[in-house]
């Protein structure tokens, strides 16, 4: 009885209201439930929503692909019209009257822009038509930032499953474990030797022995799936040297001439067709390896794993 009751007050004070406000005993409830004896479990709404957020993360690449390409036209129009620098995005005054002596075009003070004398409408009309096309990149860059957020968090989400799930399978070479998987994907450059390691053992542990189709024996070839995680980590490589930050910091310094804007949208330009890739190379991964676990569990059948058991060994 006297047991009883202190087990009971042990729980209610590892469970107090500050632990729950906290999320302390959220985490610890996670700590104990991992070392819980699982079956498979399956991954197929993480798919099926990991694969929603990266279509919009592959339309909003598309879109910011036009954008880039309507800038570039832009600009590649301004040049021909004679322009040698670039033009202000921004209505200040400063820097529309910077831009007016440096194409050497007839505007010299700040009252001529606001009374639109000389040849200040000149000016105001290149900005507000390089402003008009720019602003819109804006707009879908965020939302691409908020996609690829979601995208990560259900990768990662996908990934941890997926793995979680290989002791299931029958799998018995497992060198990561499901939260190794995730840490190692999200450390920059390391992430280009983990990946691969991820997604071979993805591979790996989950291949069906059996196939009842073409497609399906394609996608089981060693030769196929080593290809796709190549790709996939080669386009994870080139991601990391050219996406928006790093162009933003290497190519957008020397943006007063406007050559080197045009040279400087067309490698934006670029980064949105690798975007696009990683994006579909994700889809076709994640789909093939959530199809071969589902297969394999039919295959093996239930089989319960003791985390305990496995860490004694």
């Amino acid at each position: 009885m006297n047991k009883d009751k202190n087990r009971n007050f042990s729980q209610d004070k590892k469970y107090s209201l500050y632990d729950k406000l906290t999320g302390k005993s959220e985490l610890e409830a996670i700590r104990e439930k991992k070392f819980e004896p699982y079956s498979f479990e399956s991954n197929n709404f993480q798919l099926f929503t990991l694969i929603i957020s990266l279509i919009s993360f592959v339309i909003l690449s598309i879109f910011l692909l036009i954008q880039d390409d309507r800038i570039i036209t832009h600009l590649e129009s301004l040049r021909a019209d004679g322009l040698e620098t670039s033009p202000p995005s921004r209505f200040f005054v400063d820097d529309l009257l910077a831009f007016a002596d440096r194409e050497e075009i007839k505007c010299e003070n700040e009252s001529e822009i606001l009374l639109l004398r000389s040849d200040c409408p000149l000016i105001v009309d290149i900005h507000s038509n390089y402003a008009k096309v720019k602003n819109n990149s804006f707009v879908i860059t965020g939302l691409l930032i908020f996609s690829s957020l979601v995208s990560i968090f259900i990768f990662c989400s996908f990934i941890h499953r997926g793995t979680r799930n290989l002791p299931t399978l029958k799998f018995d070479n497992q060198s990561l474990t499901p939260d190794q998987s995730v840490f190692w994907l999200l450390i920059p450059i390391v992430n280009f030797w983990r990946s691969f390691q991820v997604f071979r053992q993805l591979y790996l542990g989950s291949k069906p022995k059996h196939s009842n189709n073409l497609l399906l024996e394609i996608f089981t070839s060693s030769i196929v799936y080593y290809i796709l995680i190549l790709l996939w980590v080669l386009i994870l490589v080139i991601f990391t040297i050219f996406n928006r930050r790093t162009i933003d910091f290497f190519w957008s310094r020397q943006n007063d001439i406007l050559y080197n804007l045009i040279d400087y949208y067309n490698i934006l330009f670029l980064s949105d067709i690798v975007l696009i890739v990683i994006g579909i190379l994700t889809i076709i991964n994640i789909s093939v390896i959530n199809t071969f676990q589902n297969l394999r569990h039919k295959e093996v059948g239930i089989i319960v794993v003791d985390p305990k058991k496995r860490l004694k060994k």
